[in-house]
């Protein structure tokens, strides 16, 4: 695979690396800080905001031996990042490994209790079909009970296995992070998200940006989240 000059070789090697961890969930990751200047420099590519709150970036092309079932991408996260009409809680139709490069995140797991008559605490299940337009279809009223939380900080490994609804919550901002997404061999219809706000079809727009917007994202101040 011929390989884009958008990256320099060492953040080339240390992505590689990073995707060996995930890979295997070795052990916790040591950051070679080019990858995060590298990111800073580009400036000819897009990528795309998305829904959920931060900037991704597909950096597949730049791992070694990457098979057809898997992706990599970076997400970043900034301070002022718009979460749209769909909420943040959300399954995925592939299995993730999450590598925190920078900063730190907290992920909550939960679990669906489907109810016949809606309660105050109550929100909507939404299916979201992103390869048909961004259809958003209400399923149905229930109940989210958080059952496992656990916060992750720069080098920590994380996993969220098909189909397991959960929320990404950051810390600290700015927050950078290589997922690895294992799709399955015939993904059966698109993600849920669950929102207690109104949802339409372009609460799942994903606009395109300049990478070298990310330079400014780094750059910031880091915050703590309230």
């Amino acid at each position: 695979m011929t390989r884009c000059k958008q990256f320099g070789s060492v953040a080339v090697s240390a992505l590689d690396s990073a995707a060996k961890a995930l890979r295997e969930c070795g052990p916790d990751f040591s950051l070679c800080t080019e990858v995060l200047q590298e990111l800073m420099e580009i400036g000819s590519s897009t990528g795309e905001k998305h829904p959920l709150g931060f900037f991704r970036v597909d950096v597949s092309e730049y791992i070694t031996d990457c098979d057809p079932s898997e992706r990599f991408y970076l997400h970043v996260w900034r301070p002022d990042a718009r979460i749209d009409s769909l909420g943040l809680v959300h399954t995925h139709i592939f299995t993730i490994t999450s590598l925190v490069l920078k900063g730190c995140l907290e992920n909550v797991i939960y679990r669906v209790e489907r109810n016949p008559e809606r309660t105050p605490d109550s929100i909507g299940e939404y299916r979201v079909e992103y390869t048909r337009g961004g259809s958003v279809m209400h399923l149905g009223d229930v109940q989210l009970v958080a059952v496992d939380r656990a916060r992750h900080v720069e080098g920590r490994l994380y996993g969220v296995e098909l189909g397991t609804p959960h929320e990404t919550r950051v810390v600290s901002y700015p927050t950078v992070t290589l997922i690895r997404k294992l799709f399955p061999a015939l993904p059966d219809s698109g993600p849920l998200v669950y929102s207690a706000g109104v949802v339409d079809s372009r609460s799942s727009e994903r606009p395109r940006l300049k990478i070298s917007d990310v330079g400014t994202l780094l750059e910031q101040k880091e915050a703590e989240r309230d």
